[in-house]
């Protein structure tokens, strides 16, 4: 499916987007609505295409600038779109991919000026919070564009095959998959590759893997390669340790027992996460979950001595910024890992971090599931960490779409609290990273195992396992390690991206299915990512761009890499050989996502909990640029050049040209003084050559000289002066 081009409209017709209509607006004298890519683009036309409408094959990408962004004002975007290099000729174009469009709706709109007068509208809602109106004074235009709308954009929840990705740069896949016949070419997750980056793979290394779930049939959710304690590894013990493997499935929600995500060959520090147990009211039991769990205590045990994994409780007030009395008793005591009684059967504490509310976990007892119980699960410490569910999520990250659509300018004095208060969003990514940090903390100091898990284990379980592991590894840090991250603990465990964002799916408000099951939770972590990369921007060798441009294609369908609901459904749809790879996209532009700041000498990113959580901020890059209210001040004239990707325009997509950062600035003066220093070196450099050069003459001098001394004193010593 190349795409549909609409030439619409009627005399007098005019764009809606948000509230920000102006008389700018009216001046298009018609709409074109063609998806290009993928994508809708909107671009004014000559009059010769009033009172038209027809459908057509579009073939050539539609050249111009976002109308909304535009008329920003005197803002980064209205520099950006009205610089001496913008081409002034061209259109104004606002693209929007297809599967981004949550619904689509028609109706009436009537004008009261003198006379008043009725339209026909069709209003676009996206994923992201935006809408437009495009209204005509004929009712067939408005019906014919709303189906054919709603045909292209909403194929159905299964219909895989009608979503961009799988014709987007078909002949460029099929090519790569003819030179390099491989499975899962375009998979940067390999798990022998990566378990043997960390060490898991050699014959001293605490863990195994087992391939019980190569046919997917243990898990249809997990990975094919699970990493598991030796006394389920069928390598070492046989069947007794499969049978094991599939009775602790058997006692998860959804089959997903715990397995390792992250960890060290040299010791029993690790991260691994599961699902919740099927506990249910009656506290029922399973003695292969009891047995699974104390393995992964006893391993820990072999590596650990007892009693020495206290810290002092002053660096421990240092990290965790609670005072010596206070009430945060997980807080303060999370460090604090207690041992068994016995000198003889001493073993450490297994932290289980149960992300969700416990209100909310024995609540889920009613539906025969709940949570562990530290008097079955003996050396085993329970907490929880309140992060709110999907429906939480959506809620909260809808309310903050609407403060920030607003146009309201009576907000901005009061919008940081209306945020706060209002959204609840920032409390949530709070939560987020102090469940991270916690984890990421008790792995490191201590050198032990920690256990997480929420209801079903793909969503806030895959955030906080995929930020820890930002803290724990700075493998992770680069675009390379955070490829395999993504695809690691969101794509091979099971996030279900298809579900989360409703590919192919319009919304439908109440309804008890498929919108119910929606929620931002991808975008949430790259929102915490993003909140990491600003506030420690010397620990990311990517940066606040490349968070961004990720963002933009969770809704896309562009790519393969956010399609399907787990590694299963990628593998029967043949996500990896039919479609092409946004990291490769990513990849073609990494002068755009480069962190000047970033230094490969940091290790580790655990500072104080305070430094980080009393930093956050709303990510105004993504949040408001879309927003009818201008956000983004001007980068001064002068340093306007020394922006990377001003340079380079040419060479960038017209969607990776209009990502602006709030560090452009910044950025761009850091680039200045490099080029300045970098200017002072070479001249440095010449004038070392010419001291050197001058040195060298001046001993060719003095060695001339001292020749031609030495040479009369020889000739006088033959030839003495004639006496008197």
């Amino acid at each position: 499916m190349e795409g549909l081009e609409f030439l619409a409209m009627a005399p007098g017709s005019v764009i809606e987007e948000q509230e920000e209509v102006t008389s700018e607006t009216a001046d298009a004298n018609a709409v074109t609505a063609s998806t290009i890519n993928g994508a809708i683009s909107l671009s004014s036309l000559s009059n010769a295409s009033k009172n038209d409408f027809i459908v057509k094959r579009a073939t050539k990408v539609a050249q111009g600038l976002d109308i909304a962004i535009g008329r920003a004002g005197l803002s980064r975007q209205w520099q950006y779109y009205h610089a001496s290099s913008y081409d002034k000729k061209k259109h104004h174009v606002l693209q929007i991919p297809l599967s981004s469009i949550d619904r689509v709706e028609k109706g009436e709109l009537v004008y009261s000026s003198g006379t008043t007068t009725q339209q026909q509208t069709v209003v676009l809602y996206d994923k992201n919070g935006r809408w437009m109106r495009f209204t005509a004074t004929i009712l067939g235009d408005a019906i014919r564009a709303h189906e054919a709308l709603s045909t292209y954009a909403f194929p159905g929840k299964r219909n895989l095959g009608y979503l961009f990705a799988f014709e987007s740069c078909r002949e460029e896949v099929l090519a790569a998959n003819n030179t390099t016949p491989k499975r899962n070419i375009n998979a940067r997750y390999d798990p022998e590759n990566e378990f043997s980056r960390m060490g898991l793979l050699s014959k001293d290394a605490p863990w195994s893997t087992t391939k019980i779930n190569s046919n997917y049939s243990l898990c249809s959710s997990y990975p094919s390669v699970l990493v598991v304690p030796h006394v389920a590894s069928e390598e070492k013990v046989g069947e007794r340790g499969a049978r094991l493997i599939r009775q602790t499935a058997s006692f998860r929600s959804e089959g997903r027992l715990p397995a390792l995500t992250w960890g060290c060959g040299h010791d029993a520090a690790s991260l691994w996460r599961c699902s919740q147990p099927k506990v249910g009211l009656g506290s029922n039991r399973s003695p292969s979950d009891e047995f699974f769990l104390k393995s992964i205590v006893e391993t820990a045990g072999r590596y650990v001595k007892a009693n020495t994994m206290t810290l002092p409780p002053a660096y421990t007030r240092l990290l965790t910024g609670a005072a010596p009395d206070s009430s945060e008793t997980d807080i303060l005591s999370f460090l604090h890992v207690t041992t068994a009684s016995s000198e003889t059967t001493a073993l450490p504490t297994l932290r289980i971090m149960d992300l969700r509310p416990k209100s909310s976990a024995m609540a889920n007892r009613t539906q025969g599931y709940g949570y562990e119980s530290t008097a079955n699960y003996p050396n085993c410490h329970v907490s929880f960490y309140n992060i709110p569910n999907i429906h939480g999520v959506r809620d909260s990250y809808q309310k903050l779409n609407n403060l920030a659509q607003s146009p309201s300018n009576t907000q901005d004095v009061q919008f940081s609290a209306s945020v706060e208060s209002s959204s609840g969003w920032l409390t949530m990514i709070r939560c987020i990273l102090n469940a991270s940090w916690q984890a990421a903390a008790v792995v490191n100091f201590h050198r032990l195992p920690v256990l997480l898990h929420c209801s079903h284990g793909w969503d806030r379980t895959s955030q906080v396992a995929a930020i820890a592991q930002l803290m724990l590894d700075p493998f992770y840090r680069t675009m390379d390690g955070f490829a395999v991250l993504v695809e690691k603990d969101f794509c091979a465990f099971g996030h279900p991206f298809h579900t989360r964002s409703g590919h192919g799916e319009r919304s439908s408000y109440g309804d008890s299915g498929g919108f119910s099951q929606r929620a931002p939770i991808f975008l949430q972590f790259l929102d915490c990512v993003w909140q990491l990369t600003n506030i420690f921007p010397t620990f990311f060798e990517f940066n606040g761009r490349y968070v961004l441009a990720i963002s933009d294609h969770i809704y896309s369908c562009r790519f393969g890499t956010l399609l399907c609901d787990n590694e299963r459904e990628r593998v029967a749809a043949g996500v990896y050989e039919r479609t092409k790879s946004l990291w490769d996209y990513l990849d073609d532009h990494r002068i755009l996502f480069t962190n000047p700041r970033f230094h490969r000498v940091n290790k580790l990113l655990l500072p104080p909990l305070s430094c980080i959580l009393r930093r956050v901020s709303l990510w105004s890059d993504y949040h408001l640029r879309y927003s009818p209210r201008a956000f983004l001040a001007c980068v001064p004239k002068e340093l306007v050049p020394f922006i990377h990707y001003e340079q380079q325009l040419d060479h960038f997509p017209e969607e990776l040209k209009s990502l602006f950062c709030s560090s452009d600035e910044s950025d761009a003066l850091l680039h200045k003084s490099q080029l300045e220093l970098e200017k002072c070196r070479c001249k440095c450099k010449q004038q070392e050559n010419e001291i050197l050069q001058l040195r060298q003459a001046l001993e060719q001098m003095e060695e001339k000289h001292s020749d031609d001394l030495i040479f009369e004193k020889e000739r006088r010593a033959f030839n003495p002066p004639n006496s008197s």
